[in-house]
């Protein structure tokens, strides 16, 4: 999910000659199938429990490779590629979120922050390796291994894998003893009006939709600033960006459950905007390599908190449903919002009106964290005092 869109972008810069705008469709429709997929994931995975959302997962994404072998140098193909990629990625990590949550209920930060570091962090080490790759085997042969890789690894893991039954009976235990956030249980439809879920959706639009957006930038603003006699490696600022995407997550967990999600998800929100504006006005390698790596701990940071953010305000029962509602924000307007508008004003304007933009973007999550706190701490003060 974080590793492929960017290498693959710059294949298909290559191999098709496309445009920008036309290029920002490869992420936009990996993030748009995300986000429309993940609220069916958290329905779905309630009724057959996580391993069966693993098999779900493992077959759309060979599928999604498989696909790519029939025409690989063909754009359209790209996107159904990005699509099938993205509904992989929802029947993957949304289900484990809410798995390891029902079982873990004290340790949220540390358990949500491992996961999430486990969704992100192998792409600091796939990037240079999938480029390698691509540059001395060519496309076909890098396909080829990546269906053995992913096919092996994900048998391990549905084996592996906590069956539906022994789930149920360890969520109902934890609800009997009524720990604290297990015994919350808010419903989808009554989280969705109160102004704390749309804090959290505001979040995942905006700061997701401009974290992401890098993914595309990133192969795209490389080859402009190659075309412009600036020498930079497309290949070291898509390793960049998902080091910073998966290292991020590993701290997260460590600290998250001392510091808090608003703490992080501010410093980081803020920081990245002031990077995007820098990029807005300096024409620097080095600076878009440290950008790239803000944006991917940013967006890290995003997915890691996210849980930590819903869990306390609406308990763990239907998290599922709920997470999937919020990360709509994300995967379908903010992939609109995020990597497809970025392409078209690059195209359009040019680049440093896009970094501006998406600065400004930013500024509106690092708002909205400060505002998601406020409605924690108005919860926990209701809480305390028996209301």
């Amino acid at each position: 999910m974080f590793t492929l869109p960017p290498l693959f972008t710059a294949w298909w810069e290559a191999a098709t000659g496309a445009s920008d705008a036309s290029l920002g469709w490869v992420t936009t429709c990996a993030v748009l199938a995300s986000g429309l997929l993940t609220y069916v994931a958290g329905i779905v995975r309630q009724q057959l429990g996580t391993r069966w959302m693993y098999i779900a997962a493992t077959v759309l994404m060979l599928i999604s490779l498989a696909v790519v072998l029939v025409n690989p140098r063909s754009l359209p193909t790209a996107y159904v590629w990005a699509l099938l990629s993205g509904a992989s990625s929802a029947f993957a990590y949304s289900p484990s979120l809410a798995a390891v949550q029902e079982w873990f209920p004290r340790r949220l930060g540390l358990v949500t922050g491992l996961v999430s570091a486990s969704f992100a962090l192998p792409a600091a080490a796939a990037a240079p390796a999938v480029g390698a790759m691509l540059r001395h085997w060519g496309f076909t042969v890098t396909i080829v291994a990546l269906i053995v890789t992913i096919s092996v690894t994900q048998v391990v893991a549905i084996i592996l894998s906590t069956p539906h039954w022994l789930e149920k009976e360890r969520a109902a235990g934890l609800t009997a003893s009524r720990t604290e956030i297990a015994a919350l249980s808010v419903t989808t439809t009554q989280a969705v009006r109160t102004p704390a879920f749309w804090q959290v959706w505001a979040i995942w639009f905006a700061g997701g939709g401009a974290a992401v957006a890098m993914m595309t930038l990133v192969a795209t603003y490389s080859a402009h600033l190659n075309d412009v006699g600036v020498p930079v490696s497309a290949v070291a600022a898509i390793t960049a960006f998902v080091s910073g995407n998966g290292l991020v997550r590993v701290f997260d967990a460590i600290v998250l459950d001392r510091i808090g999600p608003t703490v992080i998800g501010g410093i980081a929100s803020l920081t990245l905007a002031l990077g995007y504006a820098l990029l807005g006005f300096v024409t620097s390698v080095w600076v878009l390599i440290s950008v790239a790596f803000l944006a991917g701990a940013t967006l890290g940071t995003i997915f890691t908190i996210s849980p930590m953010l819903l869990t306390p305000l609406f308990g763990i029962k239907h998290f599922g449903p709920i997470f999937g509602l919020a990360f709509t924000a994300y995967g379908v307007f903010g992939a609109f919002a995020g990597p497809m508008l970025s392409s078209y004003l690059a195209q359009w304007l040019g680049y440093g009106p896009v970094f501006i933009y998406l600065a400004v973007l930013m500024v509106w999550a690092f708002i909205s964290v400060l505002a998601v706190g406020r409605s924690q701490r108005r919860i926990a003060t209701l809480s305390l005092s028996g209301k």
